[in-house]
């Protein structure tokens, strides 16, 4: 080799998560580097604090984590691009929320809707999204409960969450269709709660849950059977249906071929639901 003489001038990037800027400023030199380095540490401590940060792990479960990434067989570029793709989630997650948080108080007889209930809100909706992190199996099997939580209509979420088979909105007082963008987020849920509010309709995202068999619509001053029909037909698994306590003068159960229980109790109906003698399944009533 011959001999030479280099200069290497340094540019420092100073400041939270500069270094994931690093993949792009490097990216303009070329294709290829030269990376010097003690030890594997660098790696190690770099990818876990990173998952840190965004999973709020310990940080001997976070390196345990990147640990099983390796084992299941990604190599630390990969790792490092499925931790940037969470940082940018949660990013986005995070300016949602933000904005959904910042409201004028709305009140009402026995009811309030305010910044400081959504802010709580909004904590359980981020740390039910970390959970889809590490330590998931892929099978739906979580639960997001905002039981009593009156947050008004919920905020658009770009994330998903293939996670959670049990979504609970009870008396959240959101309305008919305001919050379709929230629960489209919610492709794999077996069970909905949505009891409690003043619906009057059904938001049509439930046509994009084709997992769901429990739909609670109890107190949810349904009045109107012919337009929760659409939404209802569509759900081929639904096989429990709690609609008491509204005002429903007649209900149908054609169409709803594998329903097993059907609560329809303190409506307006005085006869039996039509179809209820071709329902097969039905045990329930």
């Amino acid at each position: 080799m011959y001999n030479f003489n280099m200069n290497i001038s340094t540019e420092l990037f100073f400041g939270e998560d500069a270094e994931l800027k690093a993949g792009a400023l490097m990216r303009q030199y070329g294709r290829k580097i030269l990376l010097i380095y003690g030890s594997r540490r660098i790696f190690e401590e770099g990818l876990g604090q990173r998952l840190q940060r965004i999973s709020q792990l310990s940080e001997v479960r976070a390196l345990q984590a990147v640990e099983q990434m390796r084992v299941d067989g990604l190599d630390d570029a990969l790792i490092g691009q499925r931790i940037a793709g969470w940082h940018q989630d949660l990013a986005s997650l995070t300016r949602q929320l933000n904005g959904w948080l910042c409201i004028r108080a709305t009140e009402g007889a026995g009811w309030q809707v305010a910044s400081h209930t959504r802010r709580l809100a909004a904590l359980r909706i981020v740390q039910c999204w970390r959970e889809s992190l590490v330590g998931w199996s892929g099978i739906a099997d979580r639960t997001l409960s905002l039981d009593g939580f009156q947050v008004g209509n919920l905020p658009d979420l770009s994330v998903q969450f293939p996670h959670v088979d049990t979504l609970d909105l009870t008396a959240v007082r959101l309305t008919g269709q305001d919050s379709n963008a929230f629960l489209r987020a919610f492709t794999q849920l077996r069970s909905l709660t949505l009891s409690g509010q003043a619906l009057r309709e059904l938001p049509r995202a439930i046509e994009s849950m084709p997992m769901l068999e429990r739909l609670a619509l109890s107190s949810a001053e349904l009045v109107d059977p012919h337009v929760l029909y659409p939404v209802l037909v569509s759900l081929e698994r639904l096989q429990w249906l709690d609609l008491s306590h509204n005002d429903l003068p007649e209900f149908s159960v054609a169409g709803l071929p594998r329903l097993v229980e059907l609560d329809l109790r303190n409506n307006q109906i005085t006869q039996w639901p039509q179809g209820t003698l071709q329902a097969a399944h039905l045990r329930e009533l």
